[in-house]
């Protein structure tokens, strides 16, 4: 009976194939997930004792797992991060940032940033520490599309609201820095920068006082300001000012040297010109065609 039985459970197996096969699918999941967590633990744990090209290494062997590498965001929001690889890759890049920022690696934290954003744009924090390293690479309207996708997610977020108009100041966009503004002393009505940037607005543009006078006496804010020293005033200006000279300097063209020909021009002509540059070309290719012998006779 006793080898009867053996028999019958074993052709029980072979009869249902499949569902051995969705078990032992499962085990490899399970075992996956298991490896996965544990290396992101001990990615951790080596970021909290500081030990920053350990755990940079080590979280950048958990994005080569097998679970993360095959965890692809669906592209609905609605869904988050259900996957198991999908929240640990999520925090994966978020760890990988905070550990380049702390190293003042500005241009790789972003990357990461924009990684962790790409599979999960509901987080208002996140939103934030882009806007922040974008201010960092002073590259203001990224750091607008953070700050305000910041708000899109949690209107209330202060950090994100107080630097967007920051941001929008310096980019000279004064109508929509205006609404933030109201928007912000309707939280707040002895809010100091917006008070000073509204003020400054409106020297630099007048007519924009009139312009937005409605939507100000809307918000139902007092009618008069609270007032502001004189030294906060100016290093609230002074910050959006900096951040505006920042940026010019980045977008100023760089004076190119004037190209010199070894035959010059006589003529502004066709004909000229043509002979001019056909006589640099001729020599650049000798002086090629010299480095080019010299390198092979070593």
């Amino acid at each position: 009976m006793i080898r009867i039985a053996a028999l019958n459970a074993s052709s029980a197996v072979e009869d249902d194939p499949e569902g051995t096969l969705k078990s032992h699918k499962s085990q490899t999941k399970e075992a996956q997930e298991a490896e996965a967590f544990a290396l992101y633990h001990q990615a951790l744990d080596l970021q909290k004792h500081d030990l920053f090209e350990e755990s940079a290494k080590a979280y950048h062997e958990l994005l080569e797992t097998h679970l993360l590498r095959e965890a692809v965001a669906s592209g609905d929001e609605r869904e988050g991060l259900k996957h198991p690889g999908l929240m640990l890759k999520y925090s994966t890049y978020k760890n990988l940032a905070q550990l380049a920022a702390q190293r003042d690696n500005i241009e790789t934290a972003m990357e990461f940033y924009l990684e962790a954003v790409l599979l999960d744009s509901t987080d208002v924090n996140l939103w934030y520490k882009i806007g922040h390293v974008a201010l960092r690479l002073t590259r203001l309207p990224l750091a607008r599309h953070a700050f305000e996708e910041g708000l899109a997610c949690n209107p209330d977020h202060w950090p994100c609201l107080d630097n967007l108009i920051t941001v929008l100041y310096t980019l000279s966009d004064y109508t929509t820095c205006l609404y933030f503004i109201c928007k912000a002393l309707e939280k707040d009505n002895s809010y100091s920068k917006g008070l000073v940037i509204k003020e400054k607005i409106f020297e630099e543009q007048p007519c924009l006082r009139k312009d937005s006078l409605r939507m100000f006496l809307k918000g139902d804010l007092p009618v008069c300001d609270v007032p502001v020293s004189a030294s906060e005033t100016q290093t609230i200006l002074e910050e959006a000012l900096e951040l505006r000279r920042k940026r010019q300097a980045l977008m100023a063209r760089k004076n190119e040297p004037d190209l010199k020909l070894a035959q010059p021009i006589s003529l502004f002509t066709y004909v000229s010109t043509q002979c001019g540059l056909v006589t640099e070309l001729e020599i650049s290719r000798r002086e090629f065609d010299g480095h080019l012998l010299a390198s092979h006779n070593l």
